[in-house]
C-alpha cells in the first residue's frame, strides 16, 4: 500500500504506511522510507533519518540496504559522515550477500578507512565479494595477496586463483596478473606460451600492457622461458600521500606493480619534500613526468605551470637517488596543503571545461 501511494505521488499515505511496514521489520519499508528521506521526495530531506532507515532495514537483513547506508555514512552529507558506521553497515551488507558491501567494506579495511587497517580482513572481504562475481574483488585480493619475493607458496596460489577469476570475468589486468605469475611460475605453473595468451588476451581488451608484454615476450624469443625477463607494467592511483607529500594522478610503468611500488614511488620524491615545498611556498602544483634509473632521475617533463616553479621542482627532482628503473607521471601537490589543494581543484575544473568546450 505504501508502494502504491508513492507510485501515486501520495506521499503523506505513503510514509504512514510505509512507517507502518518498517515497525513490524518489513526490511522494504524502512528502505523506501530512506530513499524518501535521502532524496527530499515529498518528505523533508533529511540525511539523518534516510541513514537511520537503511539501518533498520540492514538489521532485518537487507543487504541492498546495508550498502545505501553504508555509502551514505561513508561518502553522503557531512551531518552523516561516519566510518565506523559505514564499515559495521558494509560487513553486514557483505553478510547479507550484497556484493558491494564486500567489495567496500574490502576497500575500508585495505586503507585503514574507519577501522584498523587489516589486509587479512581485507582480502577475506574481496573473496566474498570475487564468489559474488566482482572482477574488481578478485582483482584486489589477488594483488593484496600475491608477492614474487618472500610469500608463502600457498598465498601466491591463492591469488593466482583470484587473479584467474578476475580474468575470467573480464577484468583485463587479471589476465595480466595472471599472465605474470604463469611467466614467472609463481603460484602457477610456470608456461611461457601460456602467459603470452594470457597477456594478448589482456591486449585485445583493450590494455595497453598486455600488448607491451606480449612485444616484450616476441622480442625476447631467444630466452629459454620467461623467468629472466623484466615486463615493466602500468600501475595507478587517484591519489597518494606518503610522509605528507601528497601526488594525484599518479601512473608508473614499472617492473614491480601495485600500491606498494607506487608507495615506493611517492616516499622516494618525499625525501625532497623540503625542496618541493619551496618551489611554491603558498600553494601550487606541477603536472610532471619523469624516469628513474637506477642512479637518476632524468626527462623530468611538465604538461603545466609557470617557468620558475618549473626549474625549482626539476632542481629538486634531479636530487633524487633509488634503486627503481621506470617511468611515473602525476601532479605533485606543494607548498601549503590548502593552497596545493585549491590549486588542484583549479586546475582540475579548467581542465574539464576545456574538454566540454571541444568538439
Amino acid at each position: 500500500m505504501g508502494m502504491s501511494a508513492v507510485a501515486r505521488a501520495q506521499y503523506p499515505q505513503a510514509t504512514v504506511y510505509l512507517e507502518e511496514a518498517c515497525r513490524h521489520s518489513v526490511a522494504a519499508g524502512c528502505f523506501e522510507l530512506g530513499n524518501l528521506h535521502r532524496q527530499g521526495t515529498g518528505v523533508q530531506r533529511s540525511p539523518a533519518l534516510a541513514a537511520s532507515y537503511y539501518e533498520r532495514a540492514c538489521n532485518a537483513g537487507m543487504g541492498e540496504a546495508c550498502t545505501a547506508g553504508g555509502l551514505l555514512c561513508e561518502r553522503g552529507d557531512p551531518a552523516v559522515r561516519d566510518l565506523s558506521r559505514a564499515h559495521a553497515l558494509y560487513n553486514r551488507g557483505c553478510a547479507a550477500g550484497s556484493v558491494r558491501s564486500c567489495f567496500n567494506a574490502g576497500m575500508q579495511a585495505a586503507g585503514g578507512q574507519g577501522c584498523a587497517r587489516d589486509h587479512t580482513q581485507a582480502i577475506a572481504l574481496f573473496e566474498q565479494a570475487c564468489a559474488l562475481k566482482s572482477a574488481t574483488g578478485c582483482l584486489n585480493g589477488g594483488e593484496l595477496l600475491y608477492r614474487e619475493r618472500g610469500q608463502q607458496p600457498a598465498q601466491n596460489a591463492r591469488a593466482a586463483r583470484m587473479f584467474e577469476s578476475a580474468c575470467h570475468l573480464g577484468e583485463p589486468t587479471g589476465c595480466m596478473k595472471l599472465g605474470l605469475a604463469t611467466l614467472r611460475g609463481i603460484g602457477a605453473p610456470q608456461s611461457r606460451v601460456q602467459a603470452r595468451q594470457l597477456f594478448q588476451r589482456a591486449c585485445t581488451s583493450g590494455h595497453d600492457d598486455g600488448c607491451y608484454a606480449v612485444r616484450t615476450l616476441d622480442r625476447e624469443r631467444a630466452s629459454s622461458d620467461g623467468q629472466g625477463l623484466v615486463i615493466s607494467l602500468t600501475s595507478s592511483v587517484p591519489s597518494i600521500t606518503i610522509n605528507e607529500l601528497t601526488l594525484k594522478e599518479l601512473s608508473c610503468r614499472l617492473p614491480t606493480q601495485g600500491p606498494w611500488a607506487l608507495a615506493e614511488v611517492t616516499e622516494t620524491l618525499a625525501r625532497q619534500k623540503r625542496a618541493l615545498d619551496a618551489c611554491a611556498p603558498g600553494g601550487g602544483v606541477a603536472p610532471v613526468s619523469w624516469t628513474f634509473t637506477p642512479r637518476s632521475t632524468r626527462e623530468i617533463v611538465f604538461s603545466g605551470g609557470d617557468r620558475r616553479t618549473q626549474q625549482c621542482v626539476r632542481k629538486a627532482m634531479k636530487k633524487i637517488r633509488s634503486g627503481l628503473t621506470g617511468t611515473c607521471s602525476a601532479v605533485v601537490l606543494l607548498g601549503d596543503p590548502e593552497g596545493a589543494e585549491r590549486a588542484y581543484s583549479t586546475r582540475a575544473t579548467t581542465r574539464s571545461n576545456t574538454v566540454a568546450a571541444g568538439p
